[in-house]
């Protein structure tokens, strides 16, 4: 190898190589100028060093350019997080209130329906019969309670008469027998004259206790005392037979809200119990989207946060949400950076504007980058 100080040009433009002698080799490390040696100024001495610097300075220069324009060119490609979440809404299943077979369904899976609409007919024959009986229990209270009120005064007044007549009629009786067991004892009259006597007497008092009976009743069914009982009957089963009535009516299931049928429990000619729904609806208007996140995911998410979600059902239209639930922990996810057992949570998000087509059962994806 030659060094830059040995090639030299030549009169005729072609260069020439001098041999280099042992005792002028330059050292390119050495900053020491050599103009002390004989005929030698230095100048070419000094070239080798300039242009290594200037050449390391380059390199670095480069470099650092090359750093800082790739620190964000990674950070800008790094790969976002995908959380994936659904579509949920409000289900509503209907249960009778009585129980009762099936005699007619009105609704299909997925009909729209509004609140009242019918859905289930039910029958139940024990129950119909039990309102036909206080149907007619209430007809003949009724009947007992307008005799009641139109009765009038002379009623007790002729059933105190026949009491006082029969009391005075068992008196004269009573002052008979005793007059003719006087007469007897002294043989004026015949034995059988004297039980005739007492025969009289026991009639007479039977028929006064009768009497007396009659105007008991007359005056408590007449009375006022009896008139408050009789109110008190026709009132009792017109209040069973409303209960009945309401009972009766619950037969019909309608729908309790504007919504779509999510599905039919029960079949044509089924026995429905009061424990088991019959039909589920869902309420289209009242919809969610939920995520389960473990919790170092949450650091950016509070009640109220505003988020954008895409749907790809809907074309990956994105759907404003904002966050109106985040619920206790609910599991265990895998262990976290530091070797931690991290929570799960649920959140709960609620569509900012209604958005046409959004149904239950839709994935939901958010990319997390947007919280970093």
């Amino acid at each position: 190898m030659k060094t830059l100080d040995e090639i030299d040009s030549s009169p005729g433009g072609e260069s020439v190589v001098k041999p280099v002698e042992p005792h002028k080799k330059h050292n390119v490390m050495s900053a020491q100028p050599e103009g002390d040696q004989s005929g030698n100024t230095g100048t070419h001495s000094g070239k080798p060093l300039k242009r290594g610097v200037k050449a390391a300075a380059i390199v670095i220069a480069a470099i650092s350019v090359f750093v800082l324009l790739r620190a964000p060119a990674r950070s800008a490609h790094k790969p976002a997080s995908v959380v994936q979440g659904e579509v949920q809404a409000s289900e509503i299943k209907v249960v009778p209130k009585v129980a009762g077979r099936v005699q007619a369904l009105h609704v299909r899976q997925g009909d729209k329906v509004q609140k009242g609409q019918l859905l289930v007919a039910l029958e139940n024959q024990d129950l119909q019969a039990k309102l036909e009986q206080a149907r007619a229990a209430v007809e003949l209270a009724k009947e007992h309670h307008r005799i009641v009120q139109a009765a009038c005064v002379e009623d007790i007044c002729a059933q105190s008469n026949w009491w006082v007549n029969a009391k005075a009629f068992a008196e004269r009786a009573e002052k008979t027998v005793n007059r003719s067991r006087a007469l007897q004892a002294a043989k004026v009259i015949s034995l059988q004259e004297l039980q005739d006597s007492e025969r009289d007497l026991d009639w007479a008092r039977s028929a006064e206790r009768a009497a007396k009976a009659s105007f008991d009743l007359a005056v408590a069914v007449f009375g006022n005392e009896g008139k408050l009982v009789v109110a008190g009957n026709l009132e009792q089963a017109t209040r069973t037979l409303a209960e009945l009535e309401a009972l009766v009516g619950e037969l019909a299931i309608t729908s309790p809200i504007d919504g779509e049928v999510q599905g039919r429990i029960v079949g044509q000619g089924e026995m429905a119990t009061v424990d088991l729904p019959v039909v589920s609806i869902v309420d289209p208007q009242g919809v969610w989207v939920s995520f389960h996140l473990p919790e170092d995911l949450l650091s950016n998410i509070r009640m109220g946060t505003t988020f954008r979600v895409r749907v790809p059902d809907l074309g990956n239209e994105e759907v404003p949400v904002t966050v109106n639930y985040i619920s206790p922990n609910v599991g265990l996810a895998a262990k976290g950076a530091r070797g931690l057992d991290l929570r799960i949570f649920e959140v709960r998000a609620i569509p900012a504007q209604a958005t046409q087509g959004l149904r239950s059962g839709m994935s939901a994806v958010l990319t997390w980058r947007d919280f970093n």
